[in-house]
């Protein structure tokens, strides 16, 4: 299987988040960070960029999903404390 970077996350939360509304989708999600951004908690630029993967064929379905929830298309389905964007900016 053939994985492709479908997004980029300064905020480990909001990664966190787009890995489960992915999930939620059926879609296979992988999380990477670089190891030393991992392992001492830095997100600082691109030092704690977490890259969000999914298999090729299901790129074009996972970054639908994702816009959608960026432009707030997702918010009914969504809890009140999630925040509104891949960015993690609080509603």
């Amino acid at each position: 299987m053939s994985w492709v970077e479908v997004a980029q996350f300064a905020n480990p939360i909001a990664a966190e988040i787009a890995r489960g509304l992915l999930e939620a989708h059926g879609i296979q999600v992988q999380l990477r960070q670089e190891g030393a951004a991992r392992a001492l908690g830095i997100y600082v630029g691109g030092f704690g960029e977490i890259v969000l993967l999914v298999p090729e064929e299901e790129a074009e379905r996972a970054q639908d999903l994702l816009q959608a929830w960026q432009r707030g298309d997702l918010e009914d389905a969504l809890p009140p404390w999630m925040p509104d964007g891949p960015n993690g900016d609080p509603k």
